[in-house]
């Protein structure tokens, strides 16, 4: 009964992908960049608000898993998030296996405040992959797989980090080729620490200060140990 329940569901989802192609993807276009990583892929759910307004999201990224006795699992990160006229936001990541017996299906759903869904995106990675195809950049923008960061915050001070980071990063151009994480952990009390992450490298963490001037100068320190991460990186490679 449970596999009878999730193929509906799967189909349910897929028929929302399929149809209406027209009416998607026209205020906010949903993306999904896949970037080897070794073993496995990585991969990065982007909302890109194409209107004129700032628009409120309610997005979720499903991987879906169908093995050869055709079992399916599905994963999924759902959450809401406004993004800002012009903007793109990275609003999931995660990350599967690759050369596994399974067909893996990726959807990201884009809905508006309204539980419209507005967006979305389909790829699948077929059984035995080894790597996957990685675009140099989207085609109808020119958008490369660069400059992607993920917040993961909850607190005023800890979105405030995020959005000087976030402001820093694309004011000094900074030419990195991984995803740059920013997450939130709530200790105890009233204290929570910042973690900066490339790709899934720790680079950066300390303890969130919430004075304006303190947050503007610690993400400072931040943007620097990034890119002194990716130069390093992009050092090694020439050898």
């Amino acid at each position: 009964m449970k596999r009878y329940t999730f193929f509906l569901f799967l189909c349910f989802l897929t028929s929302l992908v399929q149809g209406q192609e027209s009416n998607y993807n026209k205020l906010v276009k949903a993306e999904i960049f896949l970037k080897n990583q070794d073993n496995f892929v990585e991969i990065v759910g982007i909302a890109s608000n194409l209107s004129q307004v700032d628009q409120q999201i309610r997005y979720e990224l499903a991987v879906l898993k169908k093995d050869t006795s055709n079992n399916t699992a599905k994963t999924n990160q759902t959450g809401n998030i406004t993004v800002l006229k012009g903007y793109k936001a990275a609003v999931a990541k995660t990350s599967v296996s690759l050369n596994v017996p399974d067909q893996i299906t990726i959807m990201l759903l884009v809905y508006n405040i309204n539980n419209k869904l507005i967006g979305k995106e389909l790829k699948t990675i077929k059984p035995f992959t080894n790597r996957v195809e990685e675009p140099r950049e989207m085609a109808e923008d020119g958008f490369a797989i660069k400059g992607i960061i993920v917040e993961k915050t909850r607190t005023k001070p800890a979105k405030d980090f995020y959005k000087e980071f976030y402001r820093l990063y694309h004011f000094y151009k900074i030419d990195g080729d991984q995803v740059v994480t920013i997450t939130e952990k709530i200790g105890q009390g009233r204290s929570s620490k910042i973690e900066v992450t490339v790709g899934y490298k720790l680079v950066f963490e300390f303890y969130v200060n919430p004075n304006p001037k303190a947050i503007k100068q610690i993400s400072r320190q931040a943007l620097g140990q990034v890119n002194t991460y990716f130069n390093n990186a992009k050092a090694q490679k020439q050898y």
